[in-house]
């Protein structure tokens, strides 16, 4: 029996739904739109689960596995 690899994309993880993205989708453009899309106008940005912020955003989602979108808590 012949062994099968499913071709993993990068996710993106926001009110305990999951959206694939294509690994080349401008990365900062495509989570703003899902937040927005979602009602989320602050929020925070998980990358395989550390933090990052707008500065650090990467040009796509290639190497990425999870990308998880937070609503912004300011009372921390």
């Amino acid at each position: 029996m012949a062994w099968t690899v499913e071709e993993s994309r990068p996710v993106v993880a926001i009110n305990g739904e999951e959206i694939p993205v294509d690994p080349d989708q401008d990365f900062s453009r495509t989570v703003k739109q899902i937040a927005q899309a979602k009602g989320l106008h602050r929020f925070t940005v998980l990358v395989d689960g550390e933090e990052i912020t707008p500065g650090e955003a990467p040009e796509n989602f290639e190497g990425i596995s999870r990308v998880e979108i937070r609503k912004y808590d300011e009372a921390g």
